[in-house]
């Protein structure tokens, strides 16, 4: 299984945000199987480390938004 940070948007309480998850796929990196039910935070042991996790995150930014209650 792979995963990638992905933005997803959240619907509730009359309002809507934005935030990243982490998102699972099934081999084939098609079919979404999964998500992290927390947002994510950059971190890391280094600030390399930071600097590739936010990374990650901006290059999320660029891909199709996923819904949160319909993934």
């Amino acid at each position: 299984m792979t995963w990638n940070y992905r933005v997803m948007h959240h619907v509730a309480n009359g309002g809507h945000w934005y935030a990243i998850h982490q998102v699972y796929y099934d081999s084939t990196h098609l079919t979404v199987k999964g998500w992290s039910k927390e947002t994510c935070h950059p971190q890391g042991e280094t600030i390399e480390e930071l600097k590739r996790d936010i990374k990650m995150m901006e290059i999320a930014c660029e891909k199709e938004v996923l819904k949160y209650d319909k993934v």
